[in-house]
């Protein structure tokens, strides 16, 4: 598995090969898993030794691999569950931040007609 991250480290220093980097990351799950769990390594370290793990793509491809659970699928569904509660929450916001919010919810309202 060492082997595999090595060649993983070459090829996130390539162009246009996240196909190549999403099997890798696949591939070296387990052992990137047991030497985070086990040896809880800093964050610099971490993005030494797995610097695709960084990226927006595996991000939610190692949140997958975690959870089962598709990342952009349940965000974008919580924030349409929680998206009337903050525009109420900011609504009632002063100051200039709250005028320029409201400036925004008024737009809102008049395209939801």
């Amino acid at each position: 598995m060492e082997e595999e991250r090595v060649v993983l480290l070459t090829e996130v220093k390539k162009t246009n090969n996240n196909k190549i980097i999403s099997e890798k990351m696949e591939k070296t799950f387990p052992y990137r898993r047991l030497e985070v769990v086990d040896q809880m390594p800093v964050v610099p370290v971490v993005m030494e030794r797995w610097p695709a793990l960084f990226y927006e793509s595996q991000v939610k491809e190692e949140f997958k691999r975690i959870t089962t659970i598709n990342l952009d699928r349940t965000f974008l569904t919580k924030m349409d569950f929680y998206t009337p509660k903050l525009l109420t929450v900011f609504k009632t916001k002063g100051g200039t931040s709250g005028t320029k919010i409201k400036s925004v919810g008024v737009t809102q309202s008049a395209t939801d007609r």
